[in-house]
């Protein structure tokens, strides 16, 4: 064949090149077996699944789209994949020096060969069995022929083996003790037999790249130097795929039924089901030999001097590390479990990570830095100090971790951190923290629990929502963003620099705030009365909150955007405005107290926030207060007026908004709910309490304010008003409904009634008796509309209409002269 560049057109799917350097274009139509021959090819495959082979010479062997089988055989090669899971044949002797242009680890396969006829017998390309059985039979041959030339040493095979058995055997031999591998800028190079005899016998295989691809990389901080025989083997199982590599972390997959591995992480590894075969398994935090159990009350030990992934799965399960740094999972990985049991857990030598699971577990690091490994947060867990050198650490969440026995553990991991840990002694610690994250537990007694430069959490009792024997601990955080709970007792938190949390066990509703800022816990034997400085969030069971406290006096307070914020009036007449976050406002001092309480004015803003207006005739704002030209969004809240007489107004108009719908949700209560409705349908619903005035929207409201525990003013908005259908207390209520032609509905009580413009009507039950008399002197234009045989009564004033049942009389009827 000419030295010209020749395409192949798909007619033929088998091709021999001849002796020439050749040129050639597979087809796109078929996938195609192309064989170089001795010349310096160039074979580029079309998008098929074509098998290439470069054999003598110099060759370029391209396999384009689709998954590819490149063979560079003998001569200095260099291939490219491309597209699709390729598969690159290596010849391990007389193989030259060679390239591989853009190896993708876990995609593409590395296949380590003696010759060509190991070549096609491993990839079954023998034509019949005749052929086969041939190929086979010369294969056997050359390994008997060059074992001892190459190992110094005939190699034992069974009696029975095949050529392609030796083969392999050969391969395997070659891999353990004549592989070297190194690092040449950012390539890995593999080099076979580089110490045997003269000439070019063995080969070098340069991929480039791959020495900062974040697997090999990881393999090869972690290797000595020269690559140890562990490190080798690891990285050649990855590159032949004989160890399978997955994207996370080794705690970020489930492990169930000896093997079936789901990745937690969205859209990444999913679901992959581990041949028996499998031994290995790569992660981006380590490789490890793999050690599973029988689903049903495990002894599983690890091998010393490798890393070992150990998983008991469901059972009562005794898992052993050896001296690597081993993995120990007594169920099916953090945060699931299929039928836990009680597990013992021991690292053994090395720096281990342990994970109980499901059921009370004890976990012992052993010798090393170990790591004990939680499914949630670090504040959803009790501490308590045992016996022999244990904590038992008790998962709050029913069903997740149960309550484990801990020791010789150096670093404790949760959900949302890693803290080194560091804990008391059962009376009068005083601790410090070093450098890194740490976790600080004081358990019983006064204790000092200083932090360090890291971000750090304080406990000084047991945990949030438990405390044995508490005392009055000082905490102080000192650098970093910390976390602070005092437990029982009186305790002082001092947050120090950085953003710091302080952290109480109950409901932000349950607690009184003073004097810049002492926080008191008002369930006894809880959280006691603690003193706070330094401190820039609170953390309830409602969440957490950036801080801002007043200076008990006429305070200007403003909350963040994009933030959930507290902000706390004290005493005096404060502004108080939310930000764009789920906010809570205190106008004093909290629910059920207040001290030297002012008129305060709190507007929610954006978000969904909580409103407690305290004492004094205070002014709420529902949403953010807006004029209606520049509409905002109403959200849903929660409103508690408290003492006082409250007023609640809410903005002209809304983006999401067209009208109000009040109701009562239990007769008797001082609680009604307002939801905003856009064309009929319910956008945002606020629970109000203890407010005694409402200033509705421009739309069509309808209120009503029957069943409410005391009586109410409705205040209709001074210009375009809508028309408003209006519901009294059974207590005496205003209700001004200004524009639009509006419909009050009379209720029991002392009323009153204002019609502003429009036609508007006074309706009454059908049958009811009412007489109507004027009120007052004329100038005022006000009547008196009272039931008969009550006491109930209604003055109104620009009302035109007067309904009982289906009966309209206009207020000139009952008195012609007006």
């Amino acid at each position: 064949m000419a030295t010209e560049k020749v395409f192949l057109d798909g007619s033929e799917t088998f091709i021999r090149l001849d002796a020439d350097d050749n040129h050639v274009f597979g087809s796109n139509k078929a996938s195609e077996h192309i064989i170089g021959k001795a010349g310096d090819d160039q074979i580029i495959g079309g998008k098929g699944e074509d098998i290439l082979e470069g054999n003598r010479g110099d060759d370029t062997l391209k396999g384009g789209d689709d998954s590819d089988l490149l063979f560079g055989g003998v001569g200095n090669d260099r291939l490219i994949g491309g597209e699709g899971s390729d598969t690159f044949a290596m010849r391990i002797t007389h193989g030259g020096e060679n390239t591989i242009t853009d190896f993708k680890v876990g995609t593409d396969n590395l296949q380590f060969i003696l010759d060509r006829k190991h070549f096609i017998s491993e990839n079954e390309l023998t034509r019949n069995e005749k052929h086969e059985s041939r190929v086979d039979e010369k294969l056997s041959t050359k390994v008997e022929k060059l074992d001892n030339k190459f190992f110094g040493e005939d190699l034992t095979f069974n009696e029975d083996a095949t050529g392609l058995e030796k083969a392999d055997v050969f391969v395997d031999k070659a891999i353990a003790e004549k592989l070297s591998i190194s690092v040449e800028n950012s390539n890995l190079v593999l080099t076979f037999f580089e110490d045997v005899g003269k000439g070019n016998k063995g080969t070098t295989i340069t991929l480039n790249g791959l020495a900062e691809d974040p697997y090999i990389a990881r393999i090869l901080d972690d290797a000595e130097d020269p690559v140890d025989a562990q490190t080798t083997e690891n990285i050649v199982g990855i590159l032949t795929g004989e160890i399978p590599v997955f994207e996370g972390s080794v705690l970020d997959y489930h492990y169930q039924n000896r093997l079936t591995v789901t990745d937690t992480v969205d859209d990444r590894d999913g679901i992959v089901q581990l041949d028996k075969t499998v031994e290995k398994a790569s992660f981006a935090d380590g490789t490890y030999t793999l050690v599973t159990g029988h689903n049903a009350y495990d002894n599983l030990k690890a091998e010393d001097g490798v890393d070992s992934l150990l998983i008991g799965t469901h059972g009562h399960d005794d898992l052993t590390g050896g001296t690597g740094n081993d993995v120990l999972i007594g169920d099916n990985g953090v945060g699931f479990t299929y039928n836990g049991g009680n597990d013992n857990l021991n690292g053994g030598a090395g720096d281990d990570i342990l994970h109980g699971g499901a059921g009370n577990d004890r976990l012992d690091g052993g010798e090393g830095v170990d790591k004990a490994i939680f499914s949630g947060s670090v504040l959803d867990y009790n501490y308590l100090h045992q016996s022999g050198g244990n904590t038992e650490v008790r998962d709050l969440v029913g069903g997740r971790d149960g309550n484990d026995f801990v020791k010789n553990t150096e670093t404790f991991a949760f959900a949302d951190g890693e803290f080194a840990f560091l804990r008391g002694h059962n009376a009068g610690d005083n601790l410090t923290a070093g450098n890194a994250d740490t976790l600080l537990v004081g358990f019983t007694g006064d204790d000092t629990l200083n932090g360090g430069s890291g971000d750090d959490v304080l406990l000084g009792d047991n945990g949030v929502g438990f405390t044995y024997q508490g005392g009055n601990d000082v905490l102080n955080g000192g650098e970093g963003d910390d976390l602070l709970h005092g437990g029982a007792g009186n305790d002082s938190l001092n947050g120090g620099t950085g953003v710091d949390t302080a952290v109480f066990s109950g409901s932000y509703k349950e607690y009184h705030f003073q004097n810049r800022l002492t926080v008191t816990d008002t369930v006894a034997g809880r959280d006691g009365k603690d003193q706070l400085q330094d401190v820039e969030k609170v953390t309830f069971t409602e969440g957490t909150y950036t801080l801002v406290t007043g200076h008990n006096a006429y305070d200007n307070l403003k909350g963040e955007d994009d933030v959930d914020s507290m902000l706390i009036g004290t005493h005096g007449h404060d502004d108080l405005t939310g930000g764009s976050g789920n906010d809570v406002l205190f106008g004093d001092n909290g629910v059920g107290f207040t001290y030297q309480g002012g008129d305060d004015t709190l507007d929610g803003g954006a978000g969904s926030d909580y409103i407690h207006a305290g004492s004094g005739d205070d002014t709420i704002y529902a949403d953010k207060k807006a004029p209606a030209h520049l509409a905002t969004y109403a959200e849903s809240d929660v409103i508690d007026g408290a003492e006082g007489i409250d007023t609640l107004t809410y903005n002209d108009t809304y983006k999401n908004a067209d009208s109000l719908n009040v109701f009562v949700a239990e007769n008797g209560s001082n609680t009604f709910n307002v939801e905003t409705v856009l064309s009929g349908n319910v956008t945002s619903t606020d629970i109000v309490s203890n407010v005694e005035i409402l200033n509705g929207t421009r739309g069509d409201d309808v209120i009503d304010f029957s069943g409410l525990g005391h009586g109410m003013t409705y205040n209709d908005k001074w210009t375009d008003a809508g028309e408003d259908t209006v519901t009294g207390s059974d207590y005496d209520d205003i209700i001004n409904v200004m524009h639009g032609d509006d419909t009050v509905h009379a209720s029991s009580g002392e009323d009153y009634v204002d019609g502003g413009h429009g036609v508007d009507s006074l309706v009454f039950a059908a049958g009811t008796a009412i007489t109507v008399e004027a009120h007052g002197a004329t100038y005022r234009n006000e009547y008196k509309v009272s039931v008969d045989g009550t006491d109930d009564f209604t003055i109104i004033k620009n009302v035109e209409v007067i309904k009982i049942g289906e009966a309209e009389t206009s207020l000139d009827d009952y008195f012609p002269t007006v």
